[in-house]
């Protein structure tokens, strides 16, 4: 009887899990900036009002008021702790060939991310400091649908 109970419980938690879309799922879609921080100082608002991040597959596109910047195809390990994300510019005319290593948190419409540009090492926390010029922390909300 334990047995079966035990093997209902772990079947029941397989279908769970087996329903949960991947975080490359959840990814999908567009952001709008609700914080970057740079050098532990916040950029301020009406610098991001007109600032969109696009998911779509792997790849990820900066939109500044309809206008596309920079460009990375994005690589995710959810297995890590913090949750891992890799960045590889693929901005056209760009060289860089390092990917920029972060971390991410995604809790149902917002999207948590801390990364390092230009190489160097993967950042453990969610937060920038003032000596840092090549850390990065965005805050995403991502656009409701109509």
């Amino acid at each position: 009887m334990l047995a079966r109970c035990l093997l209902m419980s772990v079947l029941v938690s397989l279908a769970a899990a087996a329903e949960e879309p991947a975080d490359t799922e959840k990814f999908q879609g567009t952001w709008t900036v609700s914080l970057m921080e740079k050098r532990g100082e916040k950029q301020p608002e009406e610098k991001l009002k007109d600032l969109r991040v696009v998911i779509a597959g792997d790849a990820m596109c900066f939109k500044m008021g309809g206008q596309d910047g920079e460009r990375a195809t994005i690589k995710l390990d959810p297995s890590k702790t913090p949750k891992a994300i890799d960045l590889q510019p693929a901005t056209p005319g760009r060289n860089e060939t390092r990917p920029s290593l972060g971390i991410y948190e995604l809790k149902d419409d917002t999207l948590k991310l801390c990364w390092r540009k230009e190489g160097g090492e993967r950042p453990t926390e969610f937060a920038t400091k003032a000596d840092d010029r090549d850390l990065v922390l965005m805050i995403l909300k991502r656009e409701k649908k109509d």
